[in-house]
């Protein structure tokens, strides 16, 4: 699924670079600089899981991570949602999503 998703960020926002995520974020899949006219004006952690039950600390650990390289935004990727969200929303600064809804 990783694989999968950082293909089609690649296909549908050409101008952002892509980077391996560095050591010491072991929670973050893929980093996403995002350009606007050569110039970085942000950045992604993806994280993506393919588990039958979401964890809680999925959140905590993520948003610790995206601070290490000080991302702007952290996103989790679940097949599983947590309990209340349908398709996409926000919980304690992370935003969570289906695969279908991630780009």
């Amino acid at each position: 699924m990783e694989l999968d998703l950082e293909e089609k960020l690649k296909s549908a926002f050409p101008n952002d670079e892509f980077l391996p995520v560095p050591k010491g974020v072991e929670g973050g899949d893929i980093w996403q600089k995002i350009k606007y006219k050569d110039k970085t004006v942000g950045s992604i952690l993806w994280e993506t899981k393919r588990t039958k039950a979401f964890s809680n600390s999925w959140i905590t650990k993520l948003k610790d991570d995206s601070a290490k390289i000080s991302a702007s935004e952290s996103i989790i990727i679940s097949q599983t949602l947590p309990e209340g969200i349908q398709s996409f929303d926000r919980k304690d600064g992370v935003w969570i999503t289906t695969y279908e809804h991630a780009v």
